[in-house]
């Protein structure tokens, strides 16, 4: 069975951005040069796809041998891409980071029946969890946050720079055996068995990872 998610949203930047430039700290030009404030501060306003791609596909096969003798085989596939979490305001494209996984697995069922008071089942499933962070901005870049000193229209600054605050990435790798028999004796049913796994996962934490500038009005972002 495959199954295809696919949402489609904007998120809207609406703040104002510095009018001179700082070769250090590249920001965009503001969008509409006729309403600049004081010669200082220009609006800039940029609608910013930000949409959610989900793609699932799962499948199954039975194989059956004898009548005391199957097999059951799961197949399972995900990619997801997910670009909503991202706030625009007084945050640029180039904050945006998004976070896609891909996921697979597969397991295995095996069922064989010695007698009508014997039978025994083994399983074995194997998984894989692999994150990608994609941005609009190079991940390596600095975060600069640029106080504007007084609240224009509302806004009292704007956040540039691959933003990497709060961003993680977990990737994961597992698999997993299990033998089980089953024993009818008269009244009683007696299960013996063992369960054997493995979990490699490894966590990323990017909190603050690039580091942050904080200016505290646009002529501190210009003159440094």
């Amino acid at each position: 069975m495959y199954e295809f998610q696919n949402i489609k949203e904007n998120t809207l930047v609406d703040t104002f951005v510095p009018v001179g430039r700082n070769p250090r700290l590249t920001l965009p030009s503001p969008t509409d040069p006729a309403l600049f404030l004081g010669g200082q501060l220009g609006p800039y306003v940029e609608p910013i796809p930000t949409p959610l791609k989900n793609h699932t596909l799962s499948t199954r096969f039975d194989q059956r041998f004898n009548d005391n003798h199957s097999l059951t085989v799961n197949l399972q596939y995900g990619n997801r891409q997910d670009f909503t979490q991202f706030s625009g305001g007084t945050r640029l494209a180039e904050t945006l980071i998004g976070i896609s996984r891909k996921s697979k697995a597969i397991s295995f069922i095996d069922d064989y029946v010695f007698s009508a008071k014997a039978v025994n089942q083994a399983r074995f499933q194997y998984s894989t969890l692999t994150p990608v962070t994609a941005s609009d901005g190079n991940l390596t870049n600095t975060v600069s946050i640029i106080n504007f000193g007084a609240t224009v229209d509302g806004v009292t600054n704007v956040v540039a720079g691959a933003s990497t605050l709060g961003s993680s990435d977990r990737l994961e790798k597992r698999w997993q055996f299990q033998d089980t028999v089953t024993l009818v004796a008269g009244s009683h049913i007696f299960k013996i068995g063992g369960d054997v796994q493995q979990i490699r996962s490894k966590f990323t934490d990017r909190t603050d990872a690039t580091g942050t500038y904080r200016f505290s009005t646009p002529n501190d972002f210009l003159n440094n």
